[in-house]
């Protein structure tokens, strides 16, 4: 009985560390290609940017220049329980890392990091 027992308890703790560390299903709204229109600074400076993020299904990051082809790739997850996007590219650049999402919609995302806000619209047109 004690083993049964034993044996119980290893599993149940193997799939809760086995779920903790897993990433959720991302809302069908996080799909697709995001503008950054504006990038705001902890001092309040304000920044143009004429740059995209792709999310699409299975993981896969694309970027790059808006009416450019894409020039970087990578994968993003989604962590539900603190409503974290993390971006990691290939390429290994410096806006790699966790941002926590402020605001979701069909249209429009707020993310931030390290004291920077980053306000993103979604780009509507069908993608080939």
């Amino acid at each position: 009985m004690k083993k049964i027992i034993s044996i119980l308890v290893v599993s149940f703790l193997f799939i809760s560390l086995g779920k903790s560390h897993t990433t959720a299903k991302p809302p069908k709204k996080i799909l697709g290609q995001w503008n950054i229109e504006k990038v705001v600074l902890k001092s309040g400076m304000e920044d143009d940017v004429d740059k995209y993020i792709r999310l699409k299904k299975g993981g896969i990051l694309e970027g790059g220049r808006i009416g450019e082809k894409s020039n970087k790739k990578g994968i993003w997850k989604y962590k539900k329980k603190n409503k974290i996007l993390r971006l990691d590219s290939k390429e290994g650049n410096r806006d790699d890392g966790d941002y926590k999402i402020l605001k979701l919609t069909k249209k429009e995302m707020i993310i931030t990091r390290n004291d920077v806000k980053i306000y993103l619209t979604k780009n509507i047109k069908k993608e080939k």
